[in-house]
């Protein structure tokens, strides 16, 4: 069940100026700075909300929705995303193809550059200059602004078809709702990681997803001293393809790929090539906790999904499921002594440590790091 969010003064405004204007439609992927939102959208009886597996599908849906009712979708998303809404805004939205309006809401990341880690700089610098290179009208909120009567006269405008406009949102603009509700079932994804780590021990090569995943193995990584680690910490959903590129040119060495289950929806289809490809010695391990922990817990967008199947389907080898050490143990044996291509999906609960580091530094010298290690 969704946590209820808190409603602060700002929050309120928000919702009720999208209510006044007949927004009832919000989809899109969950981000940290708009988490109060988020779980405001998922409880409210006012809003029909659907949590997508990426942007350019979260803009197809409101794309359909205006359709069916002739309103206007709220998509929100975190300003990493914009990229993915390019082809569905230029090719189909846009006011000279299907005429639809829009509603962007964005959390700003990288608003200011030298507070924020370094995958969110160079997207924050970008931000308004990417706005303004596809022609869509802005306006800025942040926890000082008068949201309602700067945000009701904006969004009668995005009520006319064609118009596509947007709303950058500002770190603490609205109380950050980032708590998840915490499911105790299943093994700490730290303690999988590091046991994973300490099994290979050097004879392996990491690439970590975005998120806890990648800042677990980089805390893991400076414990041990032992390095050959890519830290994926921006593109949610490459880490595999990346991964698969590398390995594809290097089939002597073991590969091994952490990802997390938000991360693989985002990027379906990563694993219909790395099953075509059969890269050899190739460990692609899923960590299913069913949420974006990341970014305050929101659950992923198919809780259902039969990972097994989808691996099977598009040709992995071996698909083994752990929900214990032993199993996890007897996964690994099996990893190791098959050169082909391997799937450990874990079933992980959704917590986390709350002094958990993230990785720091120049990501250069990192790169320059993992080269000079597996040279």
């Amino acid at each position: 069940m969704s946590q209820i969010a808190k409603i602060d003064d700002n929050l309120h405004e928000f919702l009720s100026a999208l209510t006044s204007n007949g927004i009832d439609f919000a989809c899109g992927v969950p981000d940290s700075l708009l988490s109060g939102l988020n779980k405001s959208l998922d409880s409210s009886i006012n809003f029909k909300h659907l949590i997508a597996s990426n942007e350019g599908q979260a803009l197809s849906i409101g794309i359909g929705y205006n359709l069916r009712t002739g309103k206007t979708p709220m998509i929100y998303l975190q300003n990493s995303g914009l990229g993915n809404l390019v082809n569905p805004l230029l090719s189909i939205a846009h006011a000279d193809i299907f005429n639809i309006p829009i509603l962007l809401v964005i959390g700003w990341r990288g608003e200011f550059p030298n507070e924020d880690e370094p995958q969110h700089r160079v997207q924050g610098i970008k931000t308004r200059d990417t706005l303004n290179f596809l022609d869509i009208p802005y306006i800025h909120i942040n926890k000082e602004s008068e949201i309602y009567p700067n945000l009701n006269k904006f969004l009668k405008d995005s009520r006319i078809p064609g118009n596509i406009r947007a709303i950058l949102v500002s770190k603490d603009t609205f109380i950050q709702n980032n708590t998840p509700d915490v499911d105790t079932d299943g093994l700490i994804r730290e303690e999988t990681i590091e046991f994973i780590y300490n099994f290979f021990t050097e004879e392996s090569i990491f690439f970590a997803t975005t998120g806890k995943t990648a800042r677990e193995l980089f805390t893991i990584h400076h414990e041990k001293n032992f390095h050959k680690c890519f830290y994926v910490i921006g593109g949610m959903g490459h880490a595999s393809s990346i991964a698969l590129g590398y390995s594809s040119f290097a089939q002597n060495k073991r590969v091994i790929c952490l990802d997390g289950d938000g991360a693989l929806l985002m990027q379906l289809g990563s694993i219909a090539l790395i099953g075509d490809v059969e890269p050899k010695n190739f460990i692609h391990v899923l960590f299913d906790n069913k949420v974006h922990e990341s970014v305050g817990g929101q659950r992923i967008s198919n809780l259902g999904i039969n990972y097994t199947k989808l691996f099977e389907s598009v040709g992995y080898a071996s698909v083994e499921v752990c929900s214990d050490i032993t199993q996890l143990n007897d996964a690994l044996q099996l990893s190791a002594s098959n050169n082909g291509l391997n799937a450990i999906i874990i079933k992980t609960n959704q917590r986390s440590r709350k002094d958990l580091v993230r990785p720091h530094g120049n990501p250069a010298l990192w790169k320059n790091q993992f080269l000079n290690d597996i040279t």
